[in-house]
């Protein structure tokens, strides 16, 4: 996240959205518990969250700020493949 010298880490908070369709039609969006992080230049997460019965998702966006802001510094989206 970090610039190559730069020795200061980043704190703050990942925020994550799941985007999919619903079993009965619908689009929708699902808000994810958010994670408090601090890295240096590379870092590396993993994790796994229940989703609302009958929600497929199709990605999951990733949104970075900054400690004390509410402003994104940084987005992430990836498209994912539900586990059977």
């Amino acid at each position: 996240m970090q610039d190559k010298g730069k020795e200061v880490e980043f704190t703050g908070t990942m925020e994550f959205v799941a985007a999919g369709r619903y079993s009965y039609g619908r689009s929708g969006n699902v808000d994810l518990p958010s994670q408090t992080v601090s890295v240096g230049r590379d870092a590396y997460s993993n994790g796994s969250e229940e989703l609302p019965a009958g929600f497929t998702p199709r990605q999951i966006t990733i949104r970075i700020k900054p400690d004390g802001a509410n402003r994104v510094v940084a987005t992430h989206t990836i498209y994912v493949t539900p586990s059977s």
